[in-house]
């Protein structure tokens, strides 16, 4: 794993530039028909002001003012026109849909003063370690004295247990990988895979097959450039802010990987229920709410009474108890092989003191 970040730190350094070329400034409304019209305002104004003052031809002003409203009335249906595309094009492209939203408001959400046991906090080592001291102390530490036995709900053969990775598979994750993702603590940037998807699948394919059959996990994988994102409420309160990790962006393409084989197993054996709209192709929020809709128009057509009870679990993700969610895996069918790289790395990142790192 290190020749492999050796051999891509110095392609990286020696082959890609480290200065982005400078967008134009120029609106994205502008358009070609815009522009003639502002420039030939420009040379009625000209032509007007070059003018001696007792001579002035008052019909080049008159045309002057005409084109300035002409102007105006394109700019106006322009820029309608341009925000109706985005907003139809926000659920495919929602990148540039929120970067255009972004341009138009002033404030800028930054981290802090956060409230500490001294007052306030306006320091950025500081305010890391009240950060710090937030996320961990709201992960959960569970107690494994009466650990139940996992409910098998898996009998048959078809155990998933070794896992392989094809270069065809490989190359395909590395090709969807959005090429403005952040990177993690390894410093690759997804942009970099990406664009040589065609050269990195094979040596990948060979390292996420070792780590499998090792049940390892790398040091750097289990690391993470943790970003605070403000939720909403006071700005000093630390729990107001969301922790969003940013991991190696190489050990997410062997999670979704991983993910993949998990996903198609548990459907070829209906093993997911029904209900569950969140994580699975064709299904979504939408799709949810279809079905509620007409479970709850279905009931009040039939002349029952129906109470809606609405529950929200307090940092749900924080609170995901892992060794039982292990322990469920084994009784979906999936072996030891499969889960025993993420219960290595879940029991040493917890030793090695890295919670909310």
């Amino acid at each position: 794993m290190d020749k492999f970040y050796q051999v891509v730190d110095r392609v990286t350094r020696e082959c890609v530039p480290t200065k982005m070329r400078r967008a134009g400034t120029r609106p994205l409304w502008m358009t070609q028909n815009i522009m003639r019209m502002i420039r030939r305002k420009r040379r009625l104004w000209r032509a007007y002001s070059r003018e001696e003052y007792y001579r002035q031809d008052y019909s080049d002003y008159l045309a002057y003012q005409e084109v300035q409203r002409e102007i105006r009335k394109e700019i106006k249906k322009t820029k309608r026109k341009l925000e109706k595309g985005l907003a139809k094009k926000a659920r495919k492209d929602p990148k540039r849909f929120y970067s255009y939203l972004k341009s138009k408001t002033c404030n800028r959400v930054s981290v802090g003063p956060l409230m500490g046991e001294e007052g306030l906090v306006t320091g950025s080592s500081e305010m890391a370690g009240i950060l710090n001291a937030q996320y961990t102390s709201v992960f959960t530490s569970e107690d494994m004295t009466y650990l139940p036995d996992p409910e098998v709900l898996f009998t048959g053969e078809d155990r998933l247990a070794d896992l392989r990775f094809e270069v065809e598979e490989v190359g395909k994750k590395l090709k969807k990988l959005k090429s403005c993702g952040a990177p993690g603590p390894d410093r690759v940037w997804s942009k970099v895979l990406h664009s040589m998807a065609d050269i990195l699948a094979g040596p990948l394919a060979i390292i996420y097959n070792k780590l499998m059959e090792e049940g390892n996990v790398p040091n750097i994988w289990r690391m993470a450039n943790v970003w605070p994102i403000f939720k909403k409420g006071s700005k000093g309160d630390p729990a107001n802010y969301r922790p969003v990790s940013l991991t190696c962006v190489v050990g997410k393409v062997m999670e979704s990987l991983i993910r993949d084989k998990i996903a198609e197993h548990l459907e070829r054996h209906s093993l997911i229920r029904p209900s569950q709209h969140g994580f699975l192709p064709g299904k979504a929020t939408t799709t949810n709410l279809l079905v509620y809709m007409e479970a709850l128009t279905k009931l009040i057509d039939q002349g029952h009474a129906v109470d809606v009870l609405y529950l929200d679990f307090a940092k749900a993700f924080d609170k995901v108890p892992h060794k039982r969610l292990l322990e469920k895996c084994r009784g979906l069918g999936l072996q030891v092989n499969t889960v025993l790289a993420f219960k290595i790395g879940y029991d040493e990142w917890v030793s090695g003191g890295r919670l909310g790192a």
